[in-house]
């Protein structure tokens, strides 16, 4: 698979032409060999190469791979480094001292001369979609400069997006696919637990050990094999409710319950990070009545230390970042065994490679089901087909625990059988009855501002004139309505969402219709990543 998948990008670097690529492959299938590979190729060839992640926390680890093969020619580019390093490396660059950039969405942007290869690693994260102006999508960019410099592009993945899947079958990217995982490593052992079977309570945010994930993590902890427990939420509980009087800690500026940390004895909003110091009793009443409701990543660790004490378990989550080393020194302890169980949030389910590791659960696999947009039950898929993924790379046979309280959805059960197939069939079968991407192109646009009436009187405004424009025929209009988060930040939000067969055709409605300087703050976005 990898000699086949390798010579497919190598005979197009020896045409010196635009050639868009899918790599796709099951976890641990050596995908960043093959990417590797076609790195020295191009470099032997004169030619220079980026090298996109999704994340920095992923940086450090495929840094070290990279420089281990290329020496010097290797170039960092992100926001975590100094203003002076980050200098020393756009210069590096820039005089042609370095010949590969790795980091972030925006190290596409380096100054490198005749770009040979350009890889968008987990081309499917929405990481890659910078949400503030100049709004763009790294991963379609990426296809622009490749296609300018006569440049290879690899888009790779274990779970594709719609979006490159479609583009597949349109003849756009060349597929190619590696069907096996490299080495001795072997797919896991799906285990699926029916939280409805177990007689949980079933209160919101809460999460459960059920008997089955205590009794693999016990089998783990005998033999000394590693685990990675997800908990897709930080902190300690996402709400630090009053039983007296039902005071939730409300942001002011935008109007959710603040997330309890209970290490930091804060209240942050996750949204606009304000925080408050954790009060002992209610400010509203003055009970000493205050409960933590649901369960972050803290909470977790909490809970297992109680059910399994002098086990080596810490956790990898945003807060992590604050701590000396960041994400990558924990890892790094990780990956040395110093310890034993990792508990995170998504961070724990992307590209990293733990041989140790024979044991990876999900707590509640539903939770991202019940998000009002379109994309939760892939995003849903992708986070479970990854978090397995992590699973039974080294010489030892691996197991994937899934709790869910819907152990029918059809994600849940494509990841629980890997059955990519059948989860794309019926995916793509709902995208287009309901004309969602990638069969329709889509472009929201939000209205924001201080004042509620004036916000939902623009977005009102500009759907009448929307609506009433000969050019929106074709187009299906979904709104105007509030935002899922209706106010963040001190503004209030309302949108609406534009669909269309085409691109061109949303283009050019919006050019005749949209107010050059509107009383409002206004956002266009096409190809909205999130729709909250």
């Amino acid at each position: 698979d990898q000699e086949s998948a390798f010579a497919a990008i190598e005979r197009v670097l020896d045409r010196r032409a635009f050639a868009p690529f899918l790599l796709q492959g099951m976890t641990g299938s050596g995908k960043t060999e093959v990417y590797l590979r076609a790195a020295r190729a191009a470099l032997d060839r004169h030619r220079t190469v980026i090298l996109l992640v999704p994340e920095i926390a992923l940086v450090p680890a495929l840094a070290r791979e990279v420089e281990q093969r290329f020496g010097a020619d290797l170039a960092i580019l992100h926001s975590g480094l100094g203003t002076g390093e980050r200098h020393q490396e756009w210069e590096r660059v820039r005089r042609g001292e370095a010949r590969i950039v790795l980091g972030p969405r925006s190290a596409l942007f380096a100054p490198l001369a005749d770009v040979g290869l350009i890889v968008v690693d987990e081309e499917q994260d929405s990481s890659y979609k910078q949400e503030v102006d100049p709004r763009y999508n790294a991963r379609d960019l990426a296809l622009v400069r490749g296609q300018r410099a006569h440049a290879a592009v690899l888009l790779v993945s274990a779970t594709p997006s719609m979006e490159s899947r479609y583009n597949v079958s349109k003849g756009k990217l060349e597929h190619v696919q590696l069907t096996v995982r490299a080495g001795q490593g072997s797919l896991p052992e799906g285990i699926l637990v029916d939280l409805r079977a177990e007689g949980l309570s079933r209160r919101p945010g809460e999460v459960h050990f059920s008997d089955r994930l205590k009794a693999e993590i016990t089998r783990n902890l005998e033999v000394g094999e590693q685990i990675i427990l997800l908990r897709n939420r930080r902190g300690y509980a996402p709400t630090l409710l009053c039983r007296a009087c039902g005071e939730d800690h409300r942001c002011a500026d935008c109007g959710l319950p603040r997330t309890y940390h209970l290490k930091q004895r804060r209240l942050v909003c996750h949204y606009c990070g304000s925080h408050l110091a954790a009060p002992s009793r209610c400010p509203a009443c003055q009970e000493e009545a205050l409960e933590p409701i649901g369960a972050g990543t803290e909470r977790v660790e909490e809970t297992f230390r109680e059910l399994f004490p002098g086990a080596a378990v810490d956790v990898l989550d945003r807060d992590t970042s604050r701590r000396p080393g960041g994400p990558a020194a924990l890892l790094e302890r990780f990956g040395r065994g110093e310890i034993q169980v990792l508990i995170g949030t998504q961070m724990v389910s992307k590209g990293h490679h733990f041989p140790g590791v024979s044991l990876t659960a999900v707590l509640a696999a539903d939770a991202y089901l019940g998000f009002p947009d379109f994309r939760a039950v892939e995003r849903t898929y992708n986070l479970l087909t990854q978090l397995a993924g992590r699973a039974g790379r080294g010489d030892r046979p691996g197991r994937v625990v899934i709790q869910t309280w819907h152990p029918d959805h059809y994600a849940i059960q494509a990841a629980l059988r890997q059955d990519d197939a059948g989860f794309v069939e019926e995916e793509m079968r709902f995208r287009r009855v309901f004309h969602y991407p990638p069969y329709t192109r889509m472009v929201q646009i939000l209205v924001r501002d201080k004042n509620r009436d004036k916000a939902a009187a623009g977005i009102r405004e500009l759907a009448g004139q929307i609506q009433a424009h000969p050019l929106s025929r074709g187009v299906r209009i979904t709104g105007p309505a509030a935002a899922p988060l209706e106010r963040l930040r001190g503004e209030w939000r309302f949108q609406l969402l534009l669909r269309s067969a085409t691109g061109r055709d949303l283009h050019r409605l919006l050019q005749r219709v949209l107010p050059s300087s509107p009383p409002y703050d206004l956002v266009v976005d096409v190809d909205p990543q999130q729709l909250l």
